[in-house]
């Protein structure tokens, strides 16, 4: 079986998406990031900013506690955000064209071929260390942050049927 798509920056990006939202070291950044400044802020407000007469202000504490809510309520998406947008900037970056274009996948009992402009490869399927399936999208890691993007949109309903069958019984 043999299929050709377009992989462009909105393909690129939708799997810089799943990667942040999977991989296990980039959720554990993001739940650390999101709770342990507020947990630092609380502590540190409560223990270091007594009033003359060692009371708490209870101003100060409802200041601490809103904005340690803000932060927990806001802060997942704006590192996510902010991950897509240095790395949409790092691909948008003159030598990393190769990685968009055409790509010609041929799925056989073995493995895969992939040409493109640039390269041919074979891959196996025993060196793939990971799929995943989404929506919209096949994702082939290579390692554990790179992969390659199928398209499901891009492709026939037909291809993405038998990649499904295929990938089942190979990779998921």
């Amino acid at each position: 079986m043999t299929i050709n798509f377009d992989i462009d920056m909105d393909d690129m990006m939708s799997f810089q998406r799943h990667y942040v939202n999977t991989n296990p070291a980039m959720v554990k950044a993001k739940r650390m990031i999101t709770y342990l400044f507020p947990l630092f802020i609380l502590v540190f407000g409560f223990v270091g900013f007594y009033d003359r007469y060692n009371r708490l202000d209870i101003a100060f504490i409802i200041f601490l506690i809103v904005i340690s809510v803000l932060w927990v309520v806001f802060m997942p998406k704006l590192f996510i955000r902010l991950t897509l947008n240095r790395t949409k900037k790092i691909l948008s970056k003159p030598g990393n064209e190769i990685m968009f274009g055409t790509f010609e996948m041929r799925f056989t009992n073995t493995g895969f071929d992939v040409k493109t402009a640039a390269a041919n490869s074979s891959i196996l399927w025993s060196t793939i260390p990971k799929a995943d399936e989404t929506r919209d999208y096949f994702y082939l890691y290579l390692s554990q942050a790179s992969a390659y993007i199928i398209p499901k949109r891009k492709i026939s309903n037909a291809d993405v049927e038998s990649l499904h069958a295929l990938f089942t019984t190979y990779l998921l």
